[in-house]
């Protein structure tokens, strides 16, 4: 992370929180990283696990914010990946462009 206080804190609790963590929470944090320049090993491959355990709870949203979080963040984690890939074609019936583009940005980026 970039050493903020308040960021270093928000990450030692979403660590001791994250497997509590809906899969919308889930989601809004894995997209969030990124964007306030957090990359902290330890917490990024804890949510990459529990993200894997529970892709098929993810909606095409929440799965688009998820493979383009850790795409942004530079991570591929090739489990994490084929789940998401597995989960969004079962709910390739349900997506809408946005989640669709977002899903393919972030596979994109690991060609």
């Amino acid at each position: 992370a970039r050493g903020d206080a308040p960021i270093e804190a928000l990450i030692r609790a979403a660590l001791d929180i994250a497997d509590d963590f809906t899969p919308q929470e889930l989601a809004n944090v894995v997209w969030a990283l990124p964007q306030v320049g957090a990359k902290d090993q330890q917490l990024v491959q804890k949510l990459a696990l529990v993200a894997r355990h529970r892709v098929q709870q993810f909606t095409p949203q929440g799965l688009g914010m998820v493979a383009l979080g850790f795409s942004s963040l530079g991570v591929f984690s090739e489990p994490l990946f084929n789940a998401i890939s597995k989960a969004a074609q079962d709910q390739a019936g349900t997506c809408n462009m946005q989640d669709a583009a977002q899903i393919l940005t972030a596979f994109a980026k690991f060609k």
